[in-house]
């Protein structure tokens, strides 16, 4: 069932990414001054399966607020990978991974899929800049 469904998925594959990257534009025009969001390298694409903030605030009441107010986000990966315990054997560089375990912290994803209509991520836009700010 799921190789039918992925069979069809992939005849649209190209129009999904194409508009998945419309709206990771959008994101970087309404965000990218309050936030720190994704940056692509120079001739690099994605297929962006999230779409992953950079918080500078407490991440938990952001959550809160945008929670209040309709927006759902998902923190993908709160603990870094060296501190899981299927890592432990595996060696660390002295002093740890600081960059690894802020980011755990510090990022937060928010609502991505090719399907996003422009109302909605105003929406959401508004949603984070407010959350943000307060």
């Amino acid at each position: 069932l799921q190789a039918a469904i992925l069979i069809e998925k992939l005849a649209i594959y190209d129009e999904e990414k194409i508009a998945r990257q419309a709206v990771a534009d959008r994101y970087a025009a309404g965000l990218a001054d309050i936030v720190d969001v994704p940056q692509m390298v120079a001739g690099a694409t994605s297929a962006w399966a999230q779409y992953t903030l950079w918080l500078k605030g407490d991440r938990k009441r952001i959550v809160g607020e945008l929670a209040e107010q309709g927006v759902p986000t998902q923190v993908y990966y709160p603990r870094p990978l060296h501190t899981q315990s299927a890592y432990k054997p595996y060696p660390v560089a002295p002093g740890g991974l600081p960059v690894s375990e802020h980011l755990a912290a510090t990022v937060l994803s928010i609502p991505m899929h090719p399907y996003l209509d422009r109302e909605t991520q105003d929406r959401i836009i508004a949603a984070v800049r407010r959350a943000v700010k307060s």
